[in-house]
């Protein structure tokens, strides 16, 4: 495991292009940003709490589970700014707190995100009050090189702010007059580079003997001989064709295996619309009931989502198919675990998750195949069935 001091470059297909207008607009955040960083130079510092901010998805959260530990492990205070539906991953811990913070622009829906009366509205209104009682003088951490984020850490009253170089592998930087950087490293996953923070604050820090995000505290596994798919995600650029997921249920079914669909509460039809309506579809409403429903599961068939990232959490194996998600960045730690996806096709590009890119998203997910993900899930049940035979010869 490394997280290197600088940023190596980046081939042109793993960049994720930001539109010029967007670019502006970021430009003037920055400014905001660094007049806020030399006005915060005058308060009292707090340099052994720390505010991490991360207010978007499930995946997200998870891969700060290994920093946040860390730094607990190291005396900080450490306050967790992100949505309440995520909390239950950070059980209560000594120097932990939490605070609910609810912005808009986290929001998936695009409608919402660039309403800005809505931040004068509850229940952003109160996060914001509750941010910024928690916030004065402290280290202000934004992994995701967002500089929304910084401008509302230094806004809470972080008297340092640490960012990401760049928006999550964009081709957006975060200047260094606006922030402390830690480098984007496009080689390793989500949680390895949010480890960067933990050196930015102790050099001495060994990152190697860091382990993948692992939460104990769901795990409750039950025999069985089942399979979950997850057909449905936020954006439409991540589905698989639905005669294919029909496909590969069949199959396994034909296999002897219990095939069931698991997917977030309302989207029932739309999981219905995707494979048919003769398997069992369970709809999970909380982070528990989709531990619950894990947990009784001997391997996940997923899109590439926040539960597929629960999942690999609860050590589960998962096929996980990537049509643009950009890798190795989100993909899954566990040592049983399977990507698919053909990112080397000479046509191939990452491209940001909107509207307009959504017929390229579901183009790069048509390339992989029904007899790609039944091979998977051979090999993962043959892998599993010889570390049981070894852990039985022992």
């Amino acid at each position: 495991m490394s997280v290197r001091g600088a940023d190596a470059p980046i081939p042109s297909n793993q960049v994720i292009r930001i539109s010029a207008f967007k670019r502006m607009a970021s430009a003037v955040l920055n400014v905001v940003a660094m007049i806020l960083r030399v006005a915060n130079k005058l308060r009292k510092s707090r340099p052994e709490r720390v505010v991490v901010l991360e207010p978007v998805g499930l995946g997200d959260m998870i891969t700060l589970v290994p920093l946040v530990h860390e730094l607990l492990d190291r005396r900080f205070e450490v306050a967790i700014a992100s949505k309440p539906e995520w909390r239950p991953l950070f059980p209560d811990r000594e120097r932990q707190t939490w605070v609910n913070t609810r912005v808009p622009w986290a929001s998936h829906n695009e409608k919402i995100k660039y309403q800005l009366g809505l931040y004068f509205q509850e229940p952003t209104r109160g996060d914001l009050k509750e941010l910024r009682a928690v916030a004065p003088g402290s280290i202000g951490i934004d992994t995701r090189g967002d500089v929304r984020c910084a401008i509302l850490l230094y806004w809470a009253g972080c008297k340092r702010v640490i960012s990401l170089s760049t928006y999550l592998g964009t081709d957006l930087r975060i200047p260094r007059v606006a922030a402390e950087i830690v480098p984007f490293d496009n080689n390793v996953r989500r949680w390895v580079l949010n480890l960067g923070f933990l050196r930015a604050l102790d050099s001495s820090a060994d990152l190697d003997r860091v382990p993948p995000p692992r939460l104990e505290h769901f795990i409750r596994k039950e025999p069985n001989h089942r399979v979950a798919l997850i057909p449905v995600a936020p954006w439409a650029g991540k589905l698989w064709q639905a005669e294919r997921w029909k496909a590969v249920a069949n199959a396994l079914v034909h296999q002897g295996w219990e095939v069931v669909v698991l997917c977030g509460p309302n989207q029932t039809s739309k999981a219905r619309e995707q494979v048919g309506a003769d398997l069992p579809v369970y709809e999970s409403a909380s982070l528990e009931q989709w531990a619950e429903q894990f947990n009784r599961c001997t391997l996940v068939i997923t899109l590439d989502t926040g539960p597929m990232h629960l999942a690999d959490a609860l050590d589960v194996p998962v096929v996980a198919l990537y049509g643009q998600g950009k890798l190795p960045l989100w993909a899954p730690s566990g040592p049983r675990s399977i990507v698919l996806a053909h990112q080397d096709s000479p046509d191939f590009f990452v491209c940001h998750p909107i509207d307009k890119n959504t017929h390229l998203g579901q183009k790069f997910m048509n390339n992989i195949s029904v007899e790609e993900v039944l091979d998977a899930v051979t090999k993962v049940t043959k892998d599993a069935e010889k570390r049981t035979a070894g852990v039985g010869a022992n």
